[in-house]
């Protein structure tokens, strides 16, 4: 993908993320926040990403979507790992696969 059809996809997941956000879809708005973390992880705006990924991760708490909690921890551990913190990569992924075992 080109940066142009990175920074598209981006703007795209905003429009959609401010509709879920208006209509109280929350399990959406969770998948696009998790997409949007990972896109920006893709860019190298990892502040961004991380931001993202971890209001996915309150969200898909907050509701109990065991599916959304290991989608969004195995997000962070990518993220982690792109910032050179495998140790967090590896709790995160752990605390993933648990959920996965349990759902």
């Amino acid at each position: 993908m080109v940066l142009g059809e990175l920074d598209e996809a981006r703007s795209l997941f905003d429009e959609c993320r401010a509709s879920f956000e208006e209509s109280g879809h929350t399990r959406f708005l969770t998948r696009v926040q998790s997409n949007l973390g990972l896109l920006e992880t893709m860019l190298g705006r990892v502040e961004e990403a991380e931001l993202h990924l971890l209001e996915s991760l309150r969200r898909v708490r907050e509701i109990s979507d065991a599916p959304g909690q290991a989608i969004a921890l195995n997000n962070l551990a990518l993220l982690s790992l792109v910032r050179g913190r495998p140790e967090d990569a590896i709790r995160y992924s752990e605390e993933s696969l648990t959920i996965r075992r349990h759902a």
